[in-house]
């Protein structure tokens, strides 16, 4: 596998590529922009692209001419194909680790993703309970996958409104919900 920075008028979409990715062109586009070119695209020996379709188009979204790009010339055209298929799929087999992504998370970093509505309300398969709060109290919901239940925690009206200040006050100070428990139970 070699690196080679490849004018961007060289790189050929794969015609059949499976994924629909203009939604997510503008959200790499501020991603490259944000922080550089730093997961090169993948071609094959005559210049298609076999992972990075979306990288390609927001660099030409962005006006950038030479992107860096991997060869993969080690491959089958079989193992291409499949290549294809894979990278995009595993990503969907991962989950977030809530206790770490709140280690990572602050006001700076919240600063940086805000045009990515990147929040605990977009961030898909969360594994930990639901809260609605609603005049008749605090309804905790867990998802199907953790077995189902669910509790309700009666509250009187000033229970209800202190609780929504404290939440309405942490959001402010740190941009999202997630974390909001953790910081009742310190």
């Amino acid at each position: 596998m070699r690196l080679e920075i490849i004018n961007i008028q060289a790189i050929k979409p794969y015609e059949n590529n499976p994924r629909k990715n203009e939604r997510a062109v503008e959200k790499v586009a501020e991603s490259i922009r944000l922080f550089g070119f730093k997961n090169p695209v993948i071609l094959d020996k005559n210049n298609v692209i076999v992972c990075g379709h979306t990288r390609v188009k927001a660099a030409e979204k962005l006006g950038i001419i030479d992107i860096p790009c991997l060869y993969a010339d080690d491959l089958t055209e079989d193992e291409i194909k499949a290549f294809r298929l894979i990278d995009n799929k595993t990503s969907e087999y991962s989950q977030w680790d809530f206790d770490k992504l709140g280690l990572e998370w602050n006001e700076d970093i919240a600063d940086m993703l805000e045009g990515f509505d990147f929040n605990i309300g977009n961030v898909d398969d969360y594994s930990f309970a639901e809260m609605d709060i609603n005049e008749n109290g605090l309804e905790v919901k867990k998802k199907a996958k953790q077995g189902g239940g669910k509790r309700k925690i009666p509250l009187t009206e000033e229970e209800y409104n202190a609780l929504n200040k404290q939440i309405d006050d942490y959001i402010g100070e740190n941009g999202v919900v997630f974390g909001f428990i953790r910081s009742l139970l310190k």
